[in-house]
């Protein structure tokens, strides 16, 4: 299988450290890991490219499929998204390359807007995880849906962090909605 985005690991200097691919793309899954992270104390003390991929390989081993040095050749196989993801001083940048949406980019310079964009992208998957769940009291595919109750929960626990860091999660836009529910 493909993957379906790029993320570009940067050094707080902003020089390109890795190249990480993914086949779980949307920012419905990148952004709400990257906050986990952020809000996990790093072993080293530093969030830093180490310290996510350790923390990766611990808690969410299917967001990157392979690292590769920025140098390397980029695959060949089309992408849907491109991160940019820098942590000191924080900067995320997510760009669409979807090819039945016009392209698009977003860019999150706060650890509190990173914690409202994961709060609603996870309250709007459980909303969505709900509305199925209801509509098809036994569809087919339910055991690839996620609990809607543990999704909502970490919303709550990523706007308490927003707004512990001066955001208000209803206030922000999503990072694409168009593609927010993938």
């Amino acid at each position: 299988m493909p993957e379906r985005a790029i993320i570009d690991w940067t050094s707080p200097d902003g020089q390109p450290e890795a190249r990480l691919y993914s086949r779980w793309a949307p920012p419905a899954h990148q952004i709400p890991a990257l906050a986990d992270f952020l809000s996990t104390p790093a072993p080293t003390g530093t969030h830093d490219l180490t310290a996510y991929r350790t923390w990766i390989t611990e808690h969410a081993p299917h967001l990157i499929t392979a690292v590769t040095t920025p140098q390397a050749p980029e695959r060949g196989t089309p992408i849907d998204y491109r991160y940019t993801i820098q942590t000191q001083p924080l900067r995320v940048t997510a760009t669409t390359h979807h090819p039945e949406q016009p392209a698009s980019t977003r860019t999150i310079t706060s650890t509190g807007e990173l914690f409202a964009a994961a709060a609603q992208l996870l309250a709007g998957q459980a909303l969505r995880i709900r509305a199925l769940t209801e509509a098809y009291p036994r569809p087919p595919y339910a055991a690839y849906l996620a609990d809607p109750d543990a999704l909502e929960a970490a919303a709550v626990r990523h706007e308490a962090s927003a707004a512990a860091a001066g955001w208000w999660p209803d206030d922000q836009p999503l990072l694409d909605p168009a593609h927010s529910d993938q």
